[in-house]
């Protein structure tokens, strides 16, 4: 097809002029579960996470009221072949010499069923190592959770188990604990879901770029480095200069979804209402990437060296590692997610799996960045951005159902 923006032809599947980074010919429709825009060649809503493609060999989106008229169909099948099966065994029992039986053919040894899952196991965890809050003591947990990769990009996933935890604070009078936007403190159940352990890096989303499915990043440059994004030196390193708009895309690509906004925060500080994903110990060089005295902002830790400057490559501080294993949840770049942003949403969020307001005219972000000092990088800090934004301090990671 020929791109309205540049004129060059392109192949018919694209959907990103990789030449302007500009949406070639985007359909809209409407998705069928919350009834709101999304485009044509979504797989999934972004408004309410349903599925709007089918997704074979994938993890689906089930509605009942669907699968009613299936259902029917199944038990009838299962009432019809009952009674001939019945039948079978009564004529059988009348006929003890075995005449007249048929030998059922058996599958051969060399024939066998693939199943392609859409995350693969890697080595199982049998520990992990966290802190007590009181006394910051090591202690061990045991789970028998799995870790996965994401077949598409090779993303490491990290599981979060079903359950309540506390969600947002009650007010503060100390402006650097309390922005205005985290309160009431109240308590969210979620299902059990998987997240990516370290935020989308510049190789990975250079993948989706050159498979025609993601806009380009704004520009090529970090805030101190020139060549950035397209400068293997910095493969590792967070993507950044992204909008919402291309951090659904690239989530879309690897056939995930960008988390919800109370799922991001119970990946990030667990279900003991801890201040960073680490636990309440003060902030270090070695737990996170904030704004520290190499920092060009002027409101930086002075005293603190977190050894970069603005991005640092993902995973780079494992002892700031949440309780679930996740990495880079305080500080390196703030993150998208799917929900809009409201000042007042936590004084009505649902109890159960809340996806946001249904409408505004910002898109939330979490978990501070390189620029913040630590009020900045709180597990509970939470503001919006409009989605066209694309910020060298912001990045994305992405999130996947439980199977």
């Amino acid at each position: 097809m020929q791109c309205p923006h540049c004129g060059q032809e392109h192949p018919d599947n694209a959907r990103f002029c990789p030449s302007t980074g500009k949406a070639i010919a985007p359909v809209l429709m409407t998705c069928p579960d919350c009834g709101r825009e999304v485009k044509a060649e979504w797989t999934r809503c972004p408004h309410c996470a349903a599925f709007l493609q089918s997704q074979p060999g994938r993890f689906p989106y089930f509605s009942l009221q669907r699968l009613q008229p299936a259902l029917i169909l199944i038990l009838v099948i299962l009432g019809v072949g009952g009674a001939i099966f019945g039948i079978v065994l009564i004529s059988r029992d009348n006929n003890p010499s075995g005449q007249g039986e048929t030998t059922l053919p058996t599958m051969p040894a060399s024939a066998s069923l693939t199943l392609v899952p859409l995350i693969t196991s890697t080595l199982p965890t049998s520990t992990v190592v966290t802190t007590t809050l009181e006394t910051s003591a090591p202690i061990v947990v045991m789970t028998n959770t799995p870790q996965f990769k994401i077949n598409i990009d090779g993303a490491e996933l990290v599981f979060v188990p079903s359950g309540e935890f506390t969600m947002g604070m009650d007010p503060d009078p100390d402006p650097d604990k309390f922005w205005g936007a985290e309160a009431p403190s109240h308590i969210v159940s979620l299902d059990s879901y998987y997240i990516y352990r370290t935020e989308v890096t510049n190789a990975m989303y250079q993948a989706c770029v050159a498979a025609h499915a993601c806009p380009r990043p704004d520009a090529n440059n970090s805030r101190t480095r020139e060549d950035y994004y397209e400068n293997p030196e910095f493969s590792n390193y967070p993507v950044i200069l992204v909008s919402w708009v291309g951090a659904v895309s690239y989530c879309q690509w690897a056939e995930v979804r960008l988390p919800t906004e109370a799922e991001w925060e119970k990946a990030a500080r667990g279900v003991d209402s801890r201040y960073f994903p680490w636990g309440n110990d003060p902030l270090n060089g070695d737990l996170a990437n904030f704004c520290d005295r190499n920092c060009p902002a002027s409101e930086k830790e002075m005293e603190l060296d977190d050894g970069y400057p603005d991005t640092a490559p993902v995973g780079s501080y494992p002892a700031g590692a949440s309780p679930y294993g996740a990495l880079d949840m305080a500080g390196n770049v703030w993150e998208w997610v799917s929900d809009y942003f409201s000042a007042g949403y936590y004084q009505n969020s649902p109890f159960e799996n809340p996806l946001g307001p249904t409408s505004g005219s910002g898109r939330v972000i979490r978990g501070g960045s390189w620029f913040n000092p630590a009020s900045g990088i709180r597990t509970v800090a939470r503001t919006g951005q409009r989605p066209e934004r694309a910020l060298d301090t912001l990045g994305f990671r992405c999130a996947v159902d439980s199977p």
